[in-house]
């Protein structure tokens, strides 16, 4: 959640437009650098350590997090990767699942710009179900288009992007 709130202020810290004096309405008006803006922006997301209380490695490790251009707009999209519980009974059946954010950001006439994230998770057609723990994102196949690789507490995924809004499996979850 942290990197996430990171890379969302490091992206809207950089589209405001600077006052005469250099410093963004923001920081000139609140005296802070940073502010939370992760729920304004639309980024809904908290990450599930799986804490079970017997210390396993994946409860403290930090989860993955990638800024890359999925759709190839020209501006970055926000993929987090999601743990989940590492002991279940048999009642607790609700995986968690990670999530996948299009920036749909708006440039208006002015020059001002606006950021607003929409979870397109299920349009990408993502269904990892096991304990994330990182991501990578690259054009593997060399198509222009970017695809991603997810490490998991378990079996590794390569996910490519079919440049229609999805993308699709290359390993198992």
């Amino acid at each position: 959640m942290i990197l996430i709130l990171l890379a969302v202020i490091s992206l809207t810290a950089g589209c405001r437009a600077p006052d005469k004096t250099g410093a963004s309405p923001t920081a000139a008006s609140s005296g802070s650098w940073f502010v939370e803006q992760a729920q304004a922006t639309g980024l809904d997301f908290v990450h599930v350590n799986g804490m079970s209380g017997e210390r396993f490695i994946a409860e403290v490790m930090a989860p993955g997090v990638a800024l890359f251009d999925y759709d190839n707009d020209g501006d970055l999209d926000v993929y987090a990767v999601q743990g989940q519980a590492l002991r279940r009974s048999r009642e607790e059946r609700a995986e968690s699942q990670d999530r996948l954010f299009r920036n749909d950001l708006e440039v208006r006439a002015d020059g001002s710009r606006v950021i607003r994230f929409t979870d397109v998770t299920a349009q990408a057609g993502l269904v990892p179900r096991s304990y994330g723990m990182g991501v990578a994102a690259g054009d593997f196949d060399n198509d222009g288009w970017t695809d991603i690789y997810l490490s998991r507490f378990g079996a590794d995924a390569l996910l490519k992007n079919n440049v229609y809004g999805r993308l699709r499996q290359r390993g198992p979850y």
